[in-house]
């Protein structure tokens, strides 16, 4: 379902913000092209944030780039066709050759050479920064005309296809009555793009400028996804506890449960004091066991204090 929603709704919202928008051929095929790509490998990071379900999202992820050197040529062909010739074969080679061959290598090199993998696992983040990062300045640095002309127009036009995609992914997730960890899994899958694939199809097959789109996406949504991560992991930490101003993670640091033991409520009689009673017996197992103070001292420093036992 996930992948279904991958390879729909992205090739669908391209498609129609480039057939609504005055924009040259060349941005349209660039947006339909970054809007076929499959999910890309940061939004597993994103779902994890989001407190989704984030095994099902490396699925989405793995199968979408399994399926992209057919899926994605053949979306690009059936969508893009009226602005420019496509060639569905060569799209294909290079998509095997520059995501397929790529993870069979890492994983024979892995198979043969675990020590040393193992200890270079560290800096592959670092390397993959700095790559997205030429990728980017070498996109720019071919179009900063064309960018300073129309940059801002495609800006928003990736802004509306991100966005729409997280929400319409979401809503997608919804309708099938998924739970709220696979609805936020989904919507990062669909909203997320493999858009550094698409900057490299556009720049081999079609034009410089082609690969704009999926350059400032490149960029976008490693915005967008934090914000949309920090959303929903509040609001799950909202619900958990019951409590908006009081986050999960703070909860369960200070304990077990939180309930104000009789005959100690003179410790809040202080104006600079205020006790905060916090009872999650249904989902505490130890709840019952003690009796939690949280003081606040001027809200800034909180200190549990364990008074009394009662088991």
């Amino acid at each position: 379902m996930g992948v279904a929603a991958q390879f729909i709704i992205m090739p669908l919202l391209a498609f129609a913000l480039a057939t609504l928008l005055p924009i040259s051929r060349e941005v349209a095929l660039g947006g339909i092209l970054v809007g076929c790509c499959p999910g890309g490998t940061a939004s597993n990071v994103m779902t994890y944030l989001a407190k989704g379900d984030t095994a099902l999202s490396v699925a989405v992820t793995t199968v979408s780039t399994l399926l992209a050197p057919i899926l994605t040529p053949s979306l690009i062909l059936l969508l893009a066709g009226k602005w420019l010739s496509v060639s569905a074969a060569s799209l294909f080679w290079s998509i095997v050759k520059v995501v397929i061959a790529p993870i069979i290598l890492g994983l024979l090199v892995k198979l043969l050479l675990k020590k040393q993998v193992e200890a270079s696992v560290q800096i592959l983040p670092l390397i993959s920064v700095i790559a997205i990062v030429a990728i980017v300045a070498a996109v720019v640095g071919l179009n900063k005309e064309a960018i300073a002309k129309s940059g801002l127009t495609i800006f928003l036009i990736v802004v509306v296809h991100n966005g729409l995609g997280l929400l319409l992914g979401f809503w997608f997730a919804k309708l099938f009555r998924l739970s709220e960890p696979k609805q936020r899994a989904v919507s990062i899958e669909v909203g997320m793009q493999n858009s550094g694939l698409g900057a490299a199809l556009a720049t081999a097959h079609f034009s410089p400028l082609a690969a704009v789109p999926s350059t400032i996406f490149s960029v976008w949504h490693n915005i967008s996804g934090p914000i949309i991560a920090t959303y929903f992991r509040k609001k799950s930490e909202t619900q958990e506890t019951g409590d908006p101003n009081i986050p999960k993670r703070q909860a369960d640091f200070f304990g077990i449960s939180g309930i104000l033991a009789k005959g100690h409520s003179g410790i809040c009689s202080s104006p600079k004091f205020r006790v905060y009673d916090h009872f999650s017996h249904h989902n505490n197992p130890w709840a019952g066991n003690y009796h939690l103070h949280y003081i606040i001292y001027h809200r800034c420093f909180i200190a549990p204090t364990v008074l009394a036992s009662c088991s």
